[in-house]
């Protein structure tokens, strides 16, 4: 068919509006109202194990690296990027402002208390989010399937197309900080906490992957270096015995409760050349994986970068780590505040992944990796953190008993080191031995437990 040049411009002038209609209906910023019902939705999807309720939180717009509380019907009198969601449970979510973003962005349900003690590494991920919407809005780039999955999170017909049949609960269950009593061996200030430096987030986010493993035994040779306004530092890994069975999983009060834990974490930080503050300690994460393989007996550690590698192969590498039963210790770097480091641990989606801050356990929960437009967020990882020869015959098991009296019920649990995956064991006997006849077996459960999918079989006092 041919057309004369009136038709022709007509149709160009139809094509265009077209295009500028859907780039409008792309590109429009989410209401407070609607951010509310999307997360009450997502979370409902997602299956976490407290409720949530939209009519019970408190509502925040992240702005210029501050979360700006948000009274509800009321406008908001700039552009926002992010809504966080900090409901009466203690659950939160972020939730873009941007409906050509993807919409959930992170969320936990583990207990949030003190909204204004959040970790610096939190506010990296706030950060990160805010900047990828900003430059999708400048670029203008379409992305009709995110607008959908806001359509369908309001409507209430959302189902979570990247869930997947495997979800890993978090696997390091140390809730360690940075401060006192975590920092008791690190250089004195009376300006810092406890009256000595932070600990950092490298040594901290190292010193939880190797309690998960509770290993090194012993390490490897020694290190010192000059810091800055505190001089010498110097540790010496051979010469020392980590005593892994009195590391808890929070620090207690009296010195023999925090000090193993403290002789970690500063031998970590040594380790890494610390460059110790009190506004905070930081160092490299590649001197991070050089330190495991040099200093604590992990040979295949090993740093690689995010902007190596797709989305989907990123995802891939770091969903396989832990299904092994592997944590892999997470890195992030935004110009304005350095760089970050914490420990990522489990998964809830194919791109939700659970980050443990090193903050006592605040804002810990499941964050999107993914990275829509290519943008680059300098992320890294340390990956293959296993300790030296480990296998089926190193693993130890532990059994522990609560206290308990003659004709009450008691509970034996059974613990050993992490089972790697690539092992595939689904299996595990048990044999139970008692010579009492008023003692009975009630039975086993491994519910949120790594052998949760697995099997058990128990046999009594065999002949």
């Amino acid at each position: 068919m041919r057309l004369n040049r009136n038709q022709l411009a007509r149709k160009i002038m139809l094509v265009a509006g077209l295009c500028l209609v859907t780039i409008i209906m792309w590109a429009k910023v989410v209401e407070p109202e609607n951010a509310l019902l999307a997360a009450k939705n997502y979370l409902q999807e997602a299956g976490l194990k407290s409720p949530i309720y939209a009519g019970n939180a408190e509502l925040f717009v992240y702005s210029s690296g501050k979360l700006l509380h948000l009274e509800f019907n009321k406008a908001v009198e700039f552009e926002p990027t992010l809504y966080f969601i900090n409901y009466a449970n203690g659950n939160y979510a972020i939730v873009s402002a941007e409906d050509n973003f993807y919409p959930v962005l992170a969320y936990s349900d583990e207990g949030l208390t003190n909204i204004n003690n959040l970790p610096p590494a939190f506010y990296y991920w706030l950060e990160n989010y805010s900047v990828q919407i900003e430059q999708i809005r400048e670029a203008k780039i379409a992305y009709p399937e995110n607008v959908q999955l806001w359509q369908s999170l309001i409507e209430g017909s959302y189902r979570n197309a990247f869930r997947t049949e495997r979800s890993v609960r978090p696997l390091v269950t140390t809730l360690w900080d940075q401060g006192w009593p975590y920092n008791a061996l690190c250089p004195v200030d009376p300006q810092g906490s406890g009256g000595h430096v932070y600990a950092g987030c490298v040594a901290t986010a190292m010193g939880m992957v190797m309690k998960y493993w509770n290993h090194p035994q012993t390490g490897v040779g020694s290190e010192s270096y000059y810091c800055p306004g505190y001089g010498y530092q110097s540790a010496n890994f051979g010469n020392t015995t980590y005593l892994w069975d009195q590391m808890y999983d929070t620090a207690g009060a009296t010195p023999a409760e925090y000090l193993p834990i403290a002789t970690l974490l500063y031998h970590c930080g040594v380790a890494v050349h610390m460059a110790y503050s009190v506004e905070g300690s930081g160092a490299q994460s590649t001197d991070a994986a050089v330190a495991f393989v040099d200093h604590f007996r992990y040979p295949n550690a090993q740093y690689v970068m995010k902007n190596s590698y797709t989305d989907a192969n990123w995802n891939n590498l770091l969903t396989s780590q832990i299904d092994n039963g592997i944590p892999v210790y997470y890195s992030g770097y935004d110009p304005v505040e350095g760089g970050h480091a914490f420990v990522m641990d489990g998964y809830d989606t194919a791109n939700h992944f659970h980050f443990n801050f090193g903050w006592s356990g605040s804002g810990n929960g499941y964050f999107y990796t993914s990275n829509p437009g290519g943008f680059t967020n300098n992320q890294s990882a340390i990956i293959n953190i296993i300790p030296e020869n480990y296998s089926i015959s190193t693993v130890p098991v532990k059994l522990n008993a609560h206290d308990t009296t003659a004709g009450d019920n008691f509970t034996v649990t059974v613990k050993t080191n992490p089972i790697l995956g690539s092992w595939n064991i689904t299996h595990y006997d048990f044999v139970l031995y008692y010579d009492s006849e008023f003692i009975d077996y009630i039975g086993y459960s491994t519910t949120g437990t790594i052998s949760e999918n697995g099997t058990i079989t128990v046999v009594e006092n065999p002949s």
